[in-house]
């Protein structure tokens, strides 16, 4: 009988995994963040008015200012190039883009102060004009509520970029473990800097950053309850070698969740895959399909272990 008993009790434990994200938490969690970003640097935040009035809004739907504020952030903040050098970069590789032309230096530094802030107008997550409010349409809201993210959970993003998706899930809750995984030197260096600046507010210690290979995760063994990769998994130059080091840092009953544009969502970069060669490859590596979702055109995949 005792087996039994335990047997029922089986389901009912894993019901209650306490899950982080809930719309309420995610929108107090946002706009603490934000309040936070705006306190601290309110003259270089009025600044950005200045920018809305000589370009209009800054709308992250617009091509041309994201295009030029992410270049300028991931040069500026993740190499740390002075700012004569961005502008000139900006001016070389925007070439008939209305800001490039108008851009100055001042302009330049109004970014770069602000790059924190703008890591978040550019995901959706804050309205792209002042005084960035919490954006109650953000895809991140859909995104979040599929990966079912619980307390205890250890977590590892891949291709993690400027490192703004794992910087809020620690956010969230403080009784996560993040692996951070990016390739770029400087991205990394960039995202340590972000969770010093906000360690009165997240645990950092539950943070780990570590540089990726072409070919491996680089992520310790039998780890993960979750690795997501996030508008990367395309990128990947070695898929194969790089889904069997995954496959290797997750536990048994761990799940691979990837959004990932695919060819019929509009996405401009050549190297994004169709939904069928994506679905090939990534079972392929010893993965399979166990739940789908759609946020905007960029599919939500779930897969677990063959």
């Amino acid at each position: 009988m005792k087996p039994l008993l335990f047997l029922l009790f089986i389901p009912t434990l894993l019901s209650s995994q306490e899950l982080i994200y809930s719309e309420s938490n995610f929108i107090k969690t946002i706009v603490v963040y934000r309040s936070k970003l705006l306190l601290e640097n309110i003259e270089a935040a009025d600044n950005l008015r200045v920018l809305e009035k000589n370009w209009g809004q800054l709308d992250s739907d617009n091509e041309e200012f994201k295009f030029i504020s992410l270049m300028l952030i991931q040069l500026g903040q993740s190499f740390e190039y002075p700012t004569n050098f961005l502008l000139k970069q900006v001016k070389k590789e925007c070439t008939g883009c209305k800001i490039a032309e108008i851009l100055t230096e001042e302009e330049v530094k109004i970014i770069l102060e602000n790059s924190e802030l703008l890591d978040l107008v550019q995901s959706g997550m804050l309205k792209p004009n002042y005084p960035f409010t919490v954006n109650p349409n953000s895809d991140v809201f859909k995104e979040l509520e599929f990966y079912k993210i619980a307390k205890g959970d250890k977590i590892a993003e891949l291709g993690a970029g400027n490192g703004t998706f794992s910087i809020i899930l620690g956010l969230l809750s403080k009784e996560i473990n993040i692996a951070v995984n990016e390739i770029e030197h400087g991205f990394l260096e960039y995202i340590n800097r972000k969770l010093k600046s906000n360690e009165g507010y997240l645990d950092a210690s539950k943070f780990e950053l570590i540089k990726g290979k072409k070919s491996s995760a680089n992520l310790p063994e039998n780890q993960f309850d979750k690795v997501i990769i996030r508008n990367a998994f395309h990128h990947f130059s070695k898929k194969e070698k790089m889904l069997a080091s995954i496959k290797e840092a997750m536990k048994k009953d761990g799940k691979l969740f990837l959004y990932e544009p695919v060819l019929t969502s509009g996405s401009n970069c050549e190297m994004v895959m169709s939904k069928e060669d994506l679905l090939v490859e990534i079972e392929k590596g010893g993965f399979v399909l166990e739940e789908e979702g759609l946020v905007d055109g960029t599919l939500l995949l779930k897969f677990g272990q063959k």
